[in-house]
């Protein structure tokens, strides 16, 4: 399907007295997180507002919770407008899916809650999928909107971790604790230079022999004795 074909199965729902949200989150390689919502509202003569809002994201959460938190936010916006919404996303992974792990479900049982009472007032919530990075215009820009709210230092909104994700965050720091240590450590030692150079190799080869096993053996004899038995 091309873009043209894929905006005109669109454009029914573009109607006057509805509320249109594009929603995204993003998630940094460095764990920070942020989530974007664009609202576009169409009054009864059909004059097009749009407003958007920017959200700081604790970090280390995983993209599908920075989707869902820019889902439970543009709920919240329009819970008491007029109208039918309509949301779009473009992650499959999100909207509300129907089994989720224990860190998802306070945020799935809030947005279930506010559809809950919208669909009470009579009005209908309809969640549309549409492909990220194609040129659709809107979801350009909410996807700008999400990244944006990435480097804002104060956070919005804390979420909550899973066990696995606190694992992985302290298993991080301690390697950034130990890097450091190590650097200080061999500052002015003569195989620093060979250190360096070996560090930029494995940046082009990791991953290269498959396993993590054989990367790291690899890269502990690039390293050379001095440094075999300070890396784990």
């Amino acid at each position: 399907m091309n873009l043209i074909h894929f905006l005109e199965k669109l454009s029914p729902f573009w109607q006057a007295n509805s509320t249109h949200v594009w929603c995204d989150g993003s998630v940094m390689e460095s764990g920070r997180a942020g989530c974007g919502i664009l609202v576009r509202q169409y009054d009864v003569h059909g004059v097009v507002t749009d407003t958007h809002h920017a959200y700081r994201l604790s970090d280390a959460i995983s993209s599908t919770q920075a989707e869902l938190s820019a889902i439970l936010l543009g709920l919240g916006k329009v819970k008491d407008g007029v109208g039918d919404t309509f949301f779009y996303v473009d992650s499959r992974d999100s909207g509300i899916p129907q089994e989720f792990t224990p860190c998802f479900e306070e945020i799935v049982n809030e947005c279930m809650g506010i559809l809950q009472g919208i669909e009470r007032t009579g009005r209908s919530v309809t969640f549309i999928w549409v492909p990220s990075h194609v040129g659709i215009t809107l979801n350009e820009r909410v996807d700008d909107i999400a990244k944006q709210a990435t480097c804002r230092d104060s956070v919005d909104i804390q979420g909550t971790l899973s066990m696995r994700q606190v694992k992985t965050q302290i298993r991080d720091i301690q390697h950034d604790t130990d890097k450091t240590r190590m650097e200080n450590k061999y500052a002015n030692h003569p195989l620093m230079a060979h250190y360096t150079n070996v560090a930029l190799q494995t940046h082009f080869s990791y991953g290269k022999h498959r396993t993590k096993w054989k990367d790291t053996v690899f890269t502990r004899l690039r390293l050379g004795s001095p440094f075999t038995g300070n890396w784990g």
